[in-house]
């Protein structure tokens, strides 16, 4: 019976879902997922014949229409949830199909006649959401949305969104198979994957929400068709996963659902700028999450290498490394720090690739996952599933109040790996790791994190029209991937390091002299404001204002070009962390000391202090809560990054504002050290008890300024930069700083004595804290 409807009719879901499955209702949802993705299974390894897509087509249906068959929420009320899922459910396990699918027809036919207004997606409205998100104990996600600009309306970015999504038209030959089946993925991740995942996550069109999967992982079910489940949920993975399913199959299983999310706060007249965030539905997420998973083994320092990490580094950082992102910071900081202080020639270019994940050319990425594959047989499993997940250019929906559904179509994804998709981190820097092995040399280092693509070396080398930016550009640009030019940051550690380089290669630097400072600051702010009005202006005075806003763009850019060399900090920024002069340092950390805690004026009081105050209006509870899940920890990266000396600052200025936000919270200060009464015999005991940890009955405030958090960040990094025994290092060219093998196990008493002996502001730091 099932047969009747369009198979987008059960993809397409224009209903909320209930989030979670009541208890008693889990064995027998078991049940029911146990026999739709069986009947699945069987139909998709059912042997070729004249029946087979008809059999598959009936299977996909009911296994597609599950979240909206089972678990649809048609009006919102809590007291019917637990008969409606119980109902519908017993009708499925005693075959009463025509009842089931009765009832969804009304619904759904229900649902589609009803006006769909645009949400109101007000300030107000985000802070009641994520307070009610923080009760639930998810703080991130409900700051998220009290810090965030909302949701923009699909309509108005439709354009900015297909121009985001690039399109490739090549395909490739299916993979070669073995028929013994011996390339299948394992999945061996996909309980763990199943039980760590967030119950928030948001889902694709078909709105399979992430309790559906998890309900099968944890249930302890007397029932044998129900402990089945969570096996037919995984060798469900592994047929999509490993090109067996049928394409069109596995496009509705993977289709995508986009949010796009305002970049800025929307301004009255201005079109907005949106940054779009897409997701599948939970059940192909996670079989993505565990084959990255399986392939992704961290090791501890000093350990073997395993997985996919060992054929990437030691140019990239972001794959199975673990402290990645300190890894190449700190690695980078400690480089520059050598070629200043022995006066070596050397440069530092950061790279800036136009939408690098969702741009290169996926028929490029699986020649490289062949090839691959090719010198490890265990990486197999990837390269079917990199055809499996996109060589059939899956769809992506937006929500939109135009259609009946709720959902329209966007395009298809047929560039880049899917926003959100766990194997795109993989998969990205296989593409890129040919490119950067190739300009890898004695005297250049590309290191990356992901698309931050760091290269360090002589500049002789790197410039040039034969040099080895030039061919690394070429090299990626041969994948799909274009720079953005106007946003690569260039540092030398010589006066004249960045002499040859190219003319479009600007060297990032900041203005010491306040007044020059102030006549560079106008000028751009001019140029901003000329291009917002640009923007803006309607059609018969687009070519005015666009002729003015160029103008000002030159002006601004002269004016900048024009400060004098002595005057000049130069640094890069990079991974949230500054790298360059003293003073292009502090200057930095001071710009985010004022961005988290304000100037001191009433307009400007800083990302924290806002933050603090807009909850405490609404629910002081749940300020608190804010506070001390996230807010107080807003500068633990930076801190762990920078030497304790550059931070200090910034630690006293994070310390005050959190008392202010305290108070706010309280309605006193707790932090007063000279107590909240005079009749306190120890004026100081509320401010001493404040700081014990909430289960120890204090208020859970950590002192920034009491904190060394770079303390672990050398001990992290440093033993895997360098060659051991089992490893061959991260950065083998810092031995000249850490000490040729003071990092084997032999050396473990004296690992730390040629860095001490080095010279290095990190390694009197790392002691003295």
């Amino acid at each position: 019976c099932i047969r009747a409807f369009d198979i987008l009719d059960l993809v397409l879901s224009p209903f909320t879902h209930y989030e979670t499955i009541p208890k008693e209702a889990m064995e027998d949802w078991a049940r029911v997922f146990n026999q739709a993705a069986t009947n699945l299974v069987d139909a998709v390894k059912a042997d070729e014949g004249p029946d087979r897509t008809n059999n598959i087509g009936i299977a996909a249906r009911w296994y597609l229409g599950l979240p909206q068959l089972i678990f649809r929420d048609t009006d919102g009320r809590k007291d019917r949830k637990h008969a409606r899922i119980r109902m519908r459910l017993t009708a499925f396990l005693q075959g009463d199909f025509d009842t089931l699918l009765d009832h969804w027809v009304r619904d759904r036919n229900k649902v589609l006649r009803k006006d769909r207004k645009p949400q109101n997606d007000t300030k107000e409205r985000r802070i009641q959401q994520g307070i009610k998100l923080i009760y639930q104990g998810f703080v991130s996600r409900g700051l998220r949305l009290v810090g965030g600009n909302g949701k923009a309306l699909a309509e108005a970015v439709f354009g900015q969104l297909i121009d985001k999504h690039p399109q490739h038209e090549k395909s490739w030959a299916p993979p070669v198979r073995p028929t013994d089946g011996s390339d299948d993925p394992a999945l061996l991740s996909l309980r763990r994957a199943t039980l760590a995942v967030d119950p928030k996550v948001g889902v694709g069109p078909r709105g399979f929400r992430s309790y559906y999967a998890r309900a099968l992982a944890v249930g302890r079910f007397s029932d044998p068709e129900a402990n089945g489940a969570f096996d037919a949920f995984a060798r469900l993975g592994v047929l999509y996963l490993n090109t067996q399913m049928p394409p069109w199959l596995r496009r509705l299983l993977g289709s995508g659902l986009l949010t796009p999310l305002a970049k800025n706060p929307p301004v009255p007249g201005e079109k907005i700028d949106a940054r779009p965030t897409k997701a599948e539905d939970i059940d192909t997420a996670l079989w993505c999450k565990a084959l990255q998973t399986d392939l992704t083994p961290k090791s501890r320092p000093g350990e073997p290498v395993r997985g996919i990490r060992k054929h990437l580094e030691p140019q990239q950082l972001a794959v199975g490394v673990s402290s990645g992102c300190e890894s190449i910071v700190i690695g980078t900081k400690l480089k520059f720090e050598e070629a200043r202080a022995n006066r070596l020639r050397k440069i530092l270019v950061l790279l800036d690739l136009r939408n690098a994940h969702n741009a290169y050319k996926r028929a490029a990425a699986q020649r490289a996952l062949e090839a691959l594959a090719a010198t490890d047989p265990l990486l197999r499993p990837l390269v079917l599933a990199h055809h499996s997940i996109s060589s059939q250019n899956n769809p992506i929906y937006v929500r939109s109040s135009q259609t009946e559904t709720g959902l329209k179509y966007l395009c298809e994804s047929s560039a880049g790996g899917g926003q959100g998709n766990p194997l795109t981190n993989i998969i990205f820097p296989v593409v890129i790791d040919k490119a950067l092995k190739a300009a890898e040399s004695n005297n250049v280092e590309p290191r990356a994190q992901q698309d931050d693509i760091h290269l360090w070396g002589d500049p002789d080398e790197i410039f040039g029209e034969d040099g080895t930016l030039a061919r690394l550009l070429a090299d990626l640009k041969a994948v799909g991937l274009d720079p953005n030019l106007t946003k690569f940051q260039l540092l030398g550690t010589t006066p004249d390091a960045c002499a040859n380089k190219p003319a479009w290669l600007k060297e990032t630097f900041i203005i010491t002299d306040p007044l020059e400072a102030a006549r560079v600051a106008e000028a751009e702010a001019a140029a901003k404001d000329a291009a917002a009005a640009a923007k803006a202006a309607p059609p018969e005075e687009a070519d005015e204002a666009n002729a003015a806003a160029a103008t000002a763009k030159e002006a601004a850019k002269a004016a900048r070009d024009a400060v004098p060399e002595r005057l000049r900090a130069k640094g890069v920024w990079t991974c949230g962390a500054a790298i360059g002069d003293d003073a292009y340092v502090t200057h930095k950390l001071k710009e985010l000391e004022v961005k988290l805690c304000g100037s001191g004026t009433d307009a400007d009081k800083g990302e924290l202090l806002t933050i603090a105050s807009e909850l405490a209006a609404a629910d002081p509870h749940a300020a608190h809560a804010a506070i001390q899940y996230s807010l107080q920890a807003r500068v633990d990266w930076v801190m762990s990054v920078h030497l304790p000396e550059e931070t200090r600052s910034l630690a006293a200025a994070v310390d005050r504002t959190l008392r202010t936000c305290y108070a706010l919270c309280f309605g006193a200060d707790p932090l007063d050290p000279n107590g909240l009464s005079e009749s306190q015999e120890d004026r100081a005991f509320v401010r001493d008890r404040f700081a014990l940890p909430v289960r120890l009955g204090g208020g859970g405030f950590r002192p920034t300024v009491e904190r060394a958090l770079f303390l672990n960040t050398p001990n992290n990094v440093a033993p895997q930069f360098l060659a051991t025994e089992q490893t061959r290092g991260l950065w083998p060219s810092l031995d000249s700083v850490f000490g040729a093998g003071s990092f084997n196990a032999d050396n473990a008493a004296t690992r730390w004595d040629a860095f001490y002996a080095s010279g290095s502001r990190f390694a009197l730091a790392l002691r003295s804290e």
